[in-house]
Order: structure tokens, then C-alpha cells, then sequence
């Protein structure tokens, strides 16, 4: 019997999946909050290609492209996390690493000196994984250098610090502006003819929207009659002078209602439709 074995620390299963799950929540934050950065860019991306700053602009997109390509990463480390947290009695109840989950392993590996600083939870899980399944495992899934395991090809393209090619940038100009309705004409040496025209049956498809701008609301109609409470039965403690002057409208002259008496139910119809018509004649 190998008393290392016997002497060995397992994982914390229970810290794994804690871990885990605030991991899921802090990718998800990342992602909403990037995403408005890029949205925002977008907006002034338009502005340069209306003032004609091409250059600014093009440099500017590069952003926006490693924002969307870092937002996309995370989603994928976080479908990841979350299904191994799904499969975590899998994980818990097995020795060897079951195939189902060898891709999301090695990729949270491989992710983690990458996002460690903005997701510091993924170190802890990565810990976790490396005590269950060994450190030289692990370090071989960081550099991605398993034969039989390899890390998401599209993960590795979009955490890449590559900077992005000529085609994609002016393809985004384009989808740019056309959103925000902006005259430009993408460089002819780098996207093709067929590219333009798959670019413009997209743009054509989509409505089209405006720079956003801090504006006023509009203002409500003058007709219109806002309630701010609920309405609801009058308190026997209310004061009716106060509900007197509080109702709109309490200046109209309006006809009298018909007096039916308090011992006859039956009401003079007659008496109703010619105070109506002298109502609408007003």
C-alpha cells in the first residue's frame, strides 16, 4: 500500500462548488459591464466616422473588437464553471477526469493566470481541480500541451493578444455605420465585393438607430392625468375640506344629479336624457 496515498489531502468539494458559483456571478458582472463599454464606444466611433477621423476611428474599433472578443472568452469560461458545478456529484464521485468534462477542465486551467486578476475566484477553483486531478495535469493544461486534451480552439482565438486583422476592422466600421445611420465607404483593397454585399443585406435587415444623447424626457400631454397613489377608499378620519380642494376639476358646472326621492327607487329617464342633451350643447 503507497502511504503517500493514504497521507494525501483530497479536493474541498464543498469550497469547489462555492467557489464556483461566485465565480459564475462575477463573469456574468464583467460581462454586463463591458458590454455597456463597448456599446458606449460604438457611439463615439460614429461621431469620428461623421467628423471623417477614419484613423481615430480605426484605432478606436481595435478596442471594441478585444472588448466583444474578452466579453465572448467569458461567457465560455463561465458555460464552463457552470457546467461543472451541474456535473459537480460526477466530479465528486470519480477518480478520473470523465470525458464529458475534460474540455471545460483543461480550459478553466488554461484561463486562469489569464483572468485571475479580474476573477479571483477562478484561482481557487483551479486549486480545487489541481488537487482532484494533479499538478502536473494542470500545468500542462495551462500551457496547452496535452495530446489527448485541448483547450477551446475558440477561447485561445479570442483571449489571443493578436491584434485583430484588417477585414474584421472595417467589417465593424461598417455594421457601425450603418447602425447609427453615418455615410462611409469601407476600403476596397480590404474586404471584397462579396463581403460588401453580405455586410449590407445585414445592415439593411437591422433597424437602424441614433447616437444616444442626454436628453430631456418628453413632457406629458396636457390632457393627461398622472396618479401618483393608488386610489382608494376615503378614510373615515380624512379631513373633506382637504379632499374638497385636493379634486381636480371641482370648478366645473355641472348639472344637478335627479333627485329620486328617498322613498321612490324609480327614476324619471325622461327627466335624464333632456339634462344630457343640455349637457352636450354646452
Amino acid at each position: 500500500m503507497d502511504l503517500k496515498n493514504i497521507f494525501k489531502s483530497g479536493p474541498n468539494y464543498t469550497k469547489l462548488k462555492t467557489n464556483l458559483r461566485l465565480m459564475i456571478n462575477r463573469l456574468k458582472l464583467l460581462e454586463r459591464k463591458r458590454t455597456e463599454i463597448a456599446q458606449k464606444a460604438r457611439v463615439e466611433i460614429a461621431e469620428y466616422l461623421r467628423s471623417g477621423k477614419l484613423d481615430r476611428a480605426r484605432v478606436r474599433v481595435e478596442h471594441i473588437i478585444r472588448e466583444d472578443y474578452a466579453v465572448e472568452a467569458m461567457e465560455r469560461i463561465e458555460m464552463y464553471a457552470d457546467l461543472l458545478l451541474a456535473r459537480s456529484g460526477l466530479i465528486e464521485s470519480q477518480t478520473e477526469l470523465d470525458p464529458g468534462l475534460e474540455v471545460a477542465v483543461a480550459s478553466i486551467l488554461w484561463a486562469s493566470p489569464r483572468l485571475q486578476a479580474e476573477v479571483p475566484e477562478i484561482s481557487a477553483v483551479c486549486q480545487e481541480l489541481s488537487t482532484k486531478y494533479g499538478k502536473e495535469f494542470a500545468q500542462a493544461c495551462v500551457s496547452n500541451s496535452l495530446e489527448s486534451i485541448e483547450v477551446n480552439e475558440k477561447l485561445v482565438s479570442h483571449m489571443s493578444i493578436a491584434a485583430p486583422k484588417a477585414n474584421l476592422i472595417e467589417k465593424y466600421l461598417l455594421v457601425i455605420a450603418s447602425t447609427y445611420n453615418v455615410k462611409y465607404e469601407a476600403d476596397p483593397t480590404v474586404l471584397s465585393e462579396e463581403e460588401l454585399a453580405s455586410l449590407q443585406l445585414m445592415s439593411s435587415s437591422q433597424p437602424s438607430q441614433r447616437p444616444l444623447t442626454l436628453s430631456q424626457p418628453p413632457a406629458a400631454p396636457s390632457d393627461s392625468v398622472l396618479y401618483y397613489d393608488k386610489p382608494g377608499p376615503q378614510s373615515k378620519l380624512s379631513n373633506p375640506a382637504h379632499n374638497e380642494a385636493a379634486a381636480p376639476n371641482s370648478n366645473l358646472n355641472l348639472p344637478d344629479v335627479p333627485n329620486s326621492g328617498s322613498g321612490n327607487k324609480d327614476v324619471d329617464f325622461n327627466d335624464l336624457e333632456a339634462r344630457f342633451n343640455k349637457l352636450k350643447k354646452r
